[in-house]
């Protein structure tokens, strides 16, 4: 069920709105930090780095990029990133594609 729909039986009002308010903050870094990507790192990263992963903070916008998302996670925490991170492919508009086959 869609956030806003789900059964909240046993919960008080103060903690669906802390929820809430989590989950919508989450959603406008995430959008930032997609913005961020398309705006300022696709330029930077693309030519060397497509196909690898970027993990970018999503409250400095600090990035770092790995083969994949825990050598890429590994960095951001070795530089003292403790925030959320947001996980793109460079080079693409997701990060995993799950495919399903073809009968």
């Amino acid at each position: 069920a869609p956030f806003k729909e789900a059964n909240w039986v046993g919960c008080c009002y103060d903690a669906i709105d802390r929820v809430s308010e989590g989950v919508h903050r989450t959603t406008e870094l995430i959008d930032r930090a997609k913005q961020n990507y398309k705006d300022q790192l696709a330029v930077k990263l693309e030519p060397q780095h497509t196909g690898e992963i970027v993990a970018i903070e999503l409250e400095t916008g600090d990035y770092f990029v790995g083969e994949d998302e825990i050598q890429a996670a590994d960095k951001a925490r070795l530089a003292g990133h403790e925030g959320l991170l947001y996980f793109l492919r460079v080079g693409s508009s997701y990060t995993h594609r799950l495919m399903t086959p073809r009968y």
